[in-house]
């Protein structure tokens, strides 16, 4: 039998930089690889990666049941240092 997890809440501020894919999670999951590729290359040209700091995450945020599967989005994210500016003309 598995023991009764322990949970911590913890905050943490972080700022992140992301693509946003539309579409079903199988078409996502055929671009999720060039969507993270096009995030470390902006990322290392920026100098964004921090060693043992930097994480990577993907958001789902739809509900597959309730949402049309054409209209479900999700997102690839790298976390960036909090004094990073976004040019407006970036795509990221």
């Amino acid at each position: 039998m598995m023991e009764n997890p322990t949970i911590e809440i913890k905050e943490i501020e972080f700022k992140v930089i992301y693509v946003r894919f539309k579409g079903s999670y199988l078409e996502f999951r055929r671009n999720a690889m060039k969507m993270f590729k096009k995030l470390e290359k902006y990322a290392l040209v920026n100098n964004l990666i921090v060693d043992h700091e930097t994480k990577v995450m993907t958001l789902y945020h739809d509900n597959p049941f309730i949402t049309d599967e054409n209209n479900l989005r999700t997102s690839v994210a790298l976390t960036v240092p909090l004094s990073f500016k976004v040019k407006d003309e970036d795509e990221i």
